[in-house]
């Protein structure tokens, strides 16, 4: 037993035990100061206890909690079926994911799971329940086809949105059901109660007449953080003159908007989803007040973009201007082959601070070919300002891969990237078959890995598995907890050997 009440395994963490420790405060005022994995119990008058989250331990300032937590547990504890797509609200608490897994929630018949499509859920990390949320108005289970994917959350937790191949809603169905892999057909968002009570689902209809006819193919989602808009690629020709394969495309209610101005002409015919290029089009994260989103693609949306490899850019919707992220200029010439250059990208609450990969010799004349880096840039600074190149080594699988995730915090100053290295030691250790995911503090531009925190990790900081890899990081607005896909077993309860969820809290 640990002094402080938990119970510590053989690797020094808490287990589900639940710990806390005494301040003054009263938990009728702002949650007695407790952290957003904690819950506030009276403990006598002008006195209160923090209790963390079953698995998570309390820290020294007797407010905010520390651990990893098994997102993707089924209600036994244990990790079920495979895991990913994570999505975490602002303070945390609430997790939105996808799963092969049975016996996942409380609000569906263990016997009505088998077999299992992928199915999206809201986990309550505080209270260790999941609810599923790609069920019908009756809660009864869909998916015949592929089932859910992307699912979204936002900022509050009380809205959740996904995709599905086909119909959750009788009454308003799906054009046609999707059966293509990688494509879904329809939007449905739906309302979460405090208690995690599920709302009826409601299918987003985007179509524009019979001008732009829907044909349910759809292959990412995202959501701005108060629930307004989506940006989402889709086959489908949502907007008049619009005749591309892909296109990204920014809706608001009652409107579908393509994030390219019509007047740009398509190179056309890309790879299809998957190709050599993975993709052509990918939509991407939103500012706070949803005025700006960042999306990467094959196409040439500005003249700027003077080559035909995979590029970021950022996409003002009030001013209705685009604008190339890797966008400055050295003597090199544009390399001819099909690179990620800017594939996957994150903006910072305000929209300044934009987050993204790139291979481009533009941007860094010592980028040897296939060398990627993760680079910051400031979009209001002046140009010889604009750029940070951070300097890590991002994951490669043996397909030419990348992997594109990327998160940022609201404020801009801590960021999340994958790398092959050890970031957190100080001589850099040499490259591995593995990524690694690393919390950054980006508020030192001249050294942004000298705090480098590896977050995959053991109790004693280190990775369970040198090989690992892990992906998707989803970081809550204010940095305190990061929710990310792996297939390293990082708690006793993780005996599945697949990917899975999990959360990190960081404090």
């Amino acid at each position: 037993m640990r002094p402080d009440g938990g119970v510590a395994d053989a690797a020094g963490d808490a287990s589900s035990a639940r710990v806390g420790a005494e301040g003054d405060g009263d938990c009728a005022r702002d949650r007695g100061g407790c952290s957003a994995f904690a819950e506030c119990v009276s403990a006598g008058v002008g006195r209160r206890r923090c209790v963390c989250a079953p698995g998570l331990r309390v820290q020294s300032d007797q407010r905010s909690c520390e651990g990893t937590l098994l997102v993707s547990a089924g209600r036994n504890g244990r990790a079920v079926g495979a895991a990913d797509g994570p999505r975490v609200a602002a303070g945390g608490r609430y997790v939105a994911f996808v799963s092969t897994g049975a016996d996942l929630s409380d609000n569906i018949p263990v016997s009505a799971m088998n077999p299992a499509p992928q199915r999206c859920y809201l986990r309550d990390v505080v209270t260790a329940r999941t609810v599923l949320i790609s069920a019908d108005a009756d809660g009864a289970l869909t998916g015949s086809v592929l089932g859910c994917a992307a699912p979204q959350v936002s900022v509050d937790g009380r809205l959740v949105a996904f995709l599905h191949s086909d119909a959750i809603t009788p009454r308003d169905p799906c054009p046609s059901p999707s059966t293509a892999p990688g494509f879904m057909a329809c939007v449905y968002v739906r309302p979460i109660a405090s208690d995690l009570t599920v709302g009826a689902p409601r299918r987003v209809r985007f179509e524009q007449g019979a001008a732009s006819p829907y044909d349910g193919e759809i292959s990412g989602l995202h959501m701005s953080r108060d629930g307004r808009r989506f940006a989402l690629v889709t086959r489908a020709a949502l907007a008049r003159g619009d005749d591309r394969q892909f296109d990204v495309y920014v809706y608001t209610e009652g409107d579908a908007t393509p994030v390219a101005p019509a007047s740009v002409t398509s190179l056309g015919v890309f790879p299809p989803w998957g190709g050599a290029c993975g993709g052509n089009v990918r939509g991407g994260d939103f500012s706070g007040d949803g005025d700006r989103v960042v999306f990467s693609s094959m196409r040439r949306y500005v003249a700027a973009d003077d080559d035909q490899v995979f590029d970021a850019y950022v996409r003002d919707l009030v001013t209705r201007t685009t604008e190339l992220l890797p966008a400055r200029r050295t003597a090199a010439a544009p390399r001819p082959t099909c690179t990620y250059s800017g594939a996957g990208a994150a903006l910072s609450y305000d929209g300044r601070l934009a987050l993204f990969f790139s291979d481009s010799e533009r941007l860094d004349d010592t980028l040897a070919p296939g060398g990627f880096d993760v680079f910051l840039r400031d979009l209001d600074a002046p140009q010889e300002q604009r750029f940070t190149r951070l300097g890590v080594a991002p994951f490669i699988d043996p397909a030419g891969q990348l992997n594109d995730g990327l998160a940022l915090s609201d404020d801009g100053r801590l960021a999340v990237v994958p790398s092959r290295r050890r970031l957190d030691m100080p001589t850099g250790s040499s490259l591995r078959p593995s990524s690694h995911l690393y919390l950054l503090d980006l508020s030192d531009r001249a050294n942004p890995l000298r705090n480098a925190r590896l977050l995959d990790a053991d109790a004693r900081g280190e990775p369970v598995d040198a090989e690992a890899l892990a992906f998707d990081p989803t970081l809550t607005a204010d940095g305190s907890a990061v929710a990310f896909r792996t297939n390293a077993a990082l708690v006793a309860e993780d005996t599945n050997d697949l990917p899975d969820v999990y959360l990190r809290v960081l404090r």
